[in-house]
């Protein structure tokens, strides 16, 4: 009898136990799909303006130096901007027209109104310069400036080393091949993670300006992109980066190494790779950045982004989308590398001619690696290392 009880209680308490497991399991997961959903509202709630060069062949910095305030019909932010030997205020105003496109906009340089429009652009060049003097010596046409909204705000990129997955989504990565890479690397709790959620892109378009400047809500249709990953730690950030579209502040002054898993390594990743360098191009660091490609934790998909032949023949992703694997045909993948590094050798840097004196770009992998050194007309000597690793 006291075995038949004992077995008794060794049961129940597994029992027991058991039941804690998938008590605290559901907890977690209910928890992350919580923050999931809150990460969409947050980013469906924000607004902010900016401002920055793109384009430039001689030095320019525009520098925020106040959050975006909301008025009753209004909204404003204020900057500096800088041409290395000067610089002088400058305050991006916008105002409700009460149409549900359009804004106008007024520019102030040193506190007089130098531009103004009505647009439904939210993202454009400022329009002419009613100032000569103001033109040539801040090359006022190279301005651009952004109304954001329903986009999440920028994220800071500090020093040392950060891993960002992207986009671990069941429509990317339907049999969830890179799950287990993704929440190994969770677990590693001495650097930061963020992780890239997935979201409609030109979600701004759904809102409705004259309701935002009203106060009415948003209301945005909700997100459905159901993810592949469950264990993730509170202490990942999460961000909404359509497309792999996000902001990043750079405040790293050294080094900035980071690693991605996830996919899309020819649209979403290249995307971020490229919001990571404008956040260097745009500010006054000298940190050196290290992009880090695992092959075997990322995917990649046929198309690539339109124009820059990084694709795949359709029979190869049909037969698998993991990258290692896509690069074991050697024709196709030194094709896909040689475009991938002339992208940002060529069309990327060109876009930045005015911020730095030299910019030393190493590519490497296995199949083709570039090390070539880029002049423009700024002060800096910086460095650019991406490294494909494990391939």
């Amino acid at each position: 009898m006291a075995t038949f009880f004992g077995v008794i209680r060794v049961a129940m308490k597994n029992l027991i136990l058991l039941s804690l497991l998938v008590s605290t399991t559901t907890f977690a997961q209910n928890s992350f799909d919580e923050r999931v959903s809150a990460a969409y509202r947050r980013a469906d709630n924000n607004f902010d303006l900016d401002c920055y060069y793109r384009n430039n062949k001689v030095y320019g910095l525009v520098t925020p130096v106040s959050t975006t305030t909301k008025g009753s019909n209004f909204l404003k932010r204020d900057f500096i901007i800088s041409n290395g030997q000067s610089e002088v205020p400058m305050t991006f105003h916008v105002m409700n027209v009460g149409n549900k496109k359009k804004f106008q906009y007024n520019l102030y340089i040193e506190h007089k109104v130098v531009s103004s429009g009505v647009t439904d652009d939210k993202d454009f060049y400022i329009g002419p310069v009613n100032d000569n003097n103001v033109t040539n010596e801040f090359q006022t046409s190279k301005l651009f400036c952004n109304l954001n909204l329903a986009e999440d705000a920028p994220h800071t990129l500090a020093e040392g080393n950060v891993h960002i997955n992207v986009h671990p989504h069941l429509r990317y990565d339907p049999r969830s091949l890179l799950r287990p890479a993704a929440e190994s690397k969770f677990t590693d709790e001495s650097i930061p993670h963020i992780l890239l959620l997935e979201s409609a892109n030109e979600r701004d378009d759904k809102v409705n300006i004259n309701d935002f400047f009203q106060g009415k809500s948003i209301n945005l249709k909700p997100i459905n992109y159901p993810l592949s990953v469950k264990a993730v730690p509170s202490y990942v950030n999460l961000i909404v980066a359509p497309a792999g579209h996000n902001r990043y502040v750079l405040e790293a002054q050294n080094e900035l190494n980071v690693t991605f898993t996830g996919g899309n390594h020819n649209f979403c990743m290249f995307n971020n790779t490229r919001h990571i360098l404008d956040s260097l191009m745009m500010s006054t660091s000298n940190a050196k950045i290290v992009i880090n490609f695992p092959v075997d934790k990322i995917i990649a998909q046929q198309l690539g982004v339109k124009g820059q032949g990084i694709d795949f023949p359709k029979s190869m992703t049909k037969v698998s989308y993991h990258l290692k694997e896509l690069f074991k045909n050697e024709a196709v993948a030194l094709k896909y590398h040689q475009n991938y590094f002339n992208h940002f050798r060529g069309e990327f840097l060109d876009g930045y001619l005015g911020q730095f004196k030299s910019v030393r770009l190493i590519y490497s992998s296995k199949l083709f690696s570039q090390d070539v050194v880029v002049y423009g007309n700024g002060t800096r000597e910086l460095d650019i290392e991406m490294n494909y690793i494990n391939d």
